[in-house]
């Protein structure tokens, strides 16, 4: 269902009874200030919620710095009680095609399924767990830690990450996807892969004697948090005797990008309360040997990166009608000009913004979540 307002708001609702899941991505109407662009987003957001008796699981805020200090209030506002205490990821993007606010993403499950927070240190809350047919799922949002040097850093968030899921009953075996927002991915990436590799070996998840890798769907982006640190994480995970965690290292034309030195799967497939999520990795222009394609050519890849997405929707069994959210990082104002006009047929709910990729070569990056009800 689609409001109708300046802002445009595109909701899939997913399940039924206590088990239903809601996915929100809001974009606001071109021109305005950000406070009222802001407003317009987060009254219609919650006119939304407040209609379907949502609790919020995930929500992700993209705009310009001076725009999220101007969004905090207004936002606070207009959710109410709806606002449970848990602060939404917030990150910094430049001005684009529609203004200081890129647009806000959300994934909400019925108000009736009770949340419990998750807790760090003493700070805000760091994330929710929902429990629903003997599983428990798990949303990490916005963790950070600081160190001395951006490997440090990073290792500490993975750190942070780690104990989180211990106090939410878990461990990292049972992440099935991560965001990474990290401020300078161009000049540290390589770093950074080197802190992921290790850690993710020394908990378990890459055993490369067994024979055995699980690691979890994954976007890593040129976008830095909110706030003095260079990096975040978001996450999901879920954990349960019946639940599915699947995880394909390829799909498509892309082999595993282990291959290459960065330790996520290309796609996921999870359980869910009201069936499975199938999240898509960030995926770009890159073919079966891992090199980057259609360099200098942006029309090219944007076309190689859907065709790419979709055939590994394709692989993990999803495809376009199953789409509830997506993103489409673009390096330029240029190549966000040309993602509008080539992708504006797409049925997929999604939000375009400017980002680096994490070569300097690739020119776009797109991630897709999916979503299947439950077989009855």
């Amino acid at each position: 269902m689609e409001r109708t307002c300046q802002a445009k708001i595109e909701t899939r609702e997913l399940g039924s009874g206590s088990a239903a899941e809601l996915y929100i991505t809001a974009r606001p109407g071109v021109g305005g200030s950000a406070a009222e662009q802001a407003e317009e987003l987060f009254s219609a957001i919650g006119e939304v919620l407040r209609a379907w008796d949502g609790r919020i699981f995930e929500e992700r805020i993209f705009a310009t710095s001076q725009a999220l200090l101007t969004a905090a209030p207004v936002r606070q506002r207009a959710y109410g009680d709806l606002d449970d205490g848990v602060p939404p990821t917030q990150l910094v993007v430049p001005v684009g095609r529609g203004g200081e606010i890129a647009g806000v993403q959300l994934h909400a499950f019925k108000r009736r399924l009770r949340s419990q927070l998750i807790n760090l240190n003493g700070g805000p809350a760091c994330g929710r767990i929902i429990e629903q047919n003997g599983c428990r799922y798990i949303s990490l949002s916005g963790l950070t830690a600081h160190g001395a040097t951006v490997p440090q850093e990073a290792a500490a968030m993975f750190e942070q990450a780690r104990t989180a899921l211990v106090r939410a009953g878990s461990n990292l075996s049972s992440i099935g996807r991560t965001w990474l927002w990290l401020g300078d991915i161009l000049s540290w990436y390589d770093d950074f892969n080197r802190v992921r590799n290790q850690f993710f070996s020394t908990h378990g998840l890459i055993d490369r004697a067994a024979g055995q890798v699980g690691v979890p769907a994954s976007t890593g982006i040129g976008i830095r948090p909110a706030g003095a640190s260079q990096c975040a994480l978001d996450a999901y995970a879920v954990v349960g005797e019946k639940r599915r965690l699947e995880f394909f290292m390829s799909g498509g034309k892309q082999n595993a990008a282990l291959a290459y030195g960065s330790a996520f799967s290309r796609a996921a497939r999870c359980s869910s309360p009201s069936g499975e999520v199938i999240f898509i990795s960030g995926t770009a222009a890159i073919d079966e040997s891992g090199a980057s394609v259609h360099i200098g050519d942006a029309e090219k890849q944007i076309e190689t990166t859907v065709a790419n997405v979709r055939a590994i929707m394709a692989s993990a069994g999803a495809g376009d009608e199953d789409v509830v959210q997506a993103i489409i990082y673009c390096k330029t104002p240029e190549v966000e000009r040309l993602v509008e006009t080539a992708c504006a047929l797409l049925p997929w709910p999604r939000l375009v913004m400017q980002a680096d990729v994490c070569r300097p070569e690739l020119l776009v990056e797109i991630e897709v979540t999916a979503a299947q009800a439950k077989r009855r």
